[in-house]
């Protein structure tokens, strides 16, 4: 594995909450000083969180899979891979519809959720 290797500015398109799905904005990100240089309206920074390789317990994703394989998707038994996608499909929209579960997610992780 390589560690010589340095980031100087990671470009990234994120989607706007509330907005249509085709809002999105195209920002640039310079790890080294933890925020966004600049935005296409001037919009505030965002902070970054910067986490080790490895990192369950710090990972709010990790809080959702462990939901969906333990609680919406336990003693599931597919026919094939379609029929897997599509229940994970229903799976994870019934999850949208928790939004303070969502937010559990990111506190277990000890990330603050505004």
């Amino acid at each position: 594995m390589r560690t010589d290797v340095q980031i100087n500015e990671v470009r990234c398109e994120v989607i706007v909450p509330g907005q249509s799905r085709r809002r999105r904005r195209q920002l640039t990100v310079n790890p080294k000083r933890n925020r966004f240089s600049r935005s296409e309206d001037g919009a505030p920074a965002i902070h970054l969180e910067q986490l080790p390789p490895y990192a369950p317990e710090l990972n709010p994703d990790e809080g959702v899979w462990q939901f969906l394989k333990t609680i919406e998707m336990r003693n599931l038994c597919c026919v094939d891979f379609d029929h897997l996608y599509h229940e994970l499909y229903l799976a994870i929209r019934r999850l949208r519809r928790q939004p303070a579960l969502l937010q559990s997610c990111f506190t277990e992780a000890g990330l603050a959720f505004n």
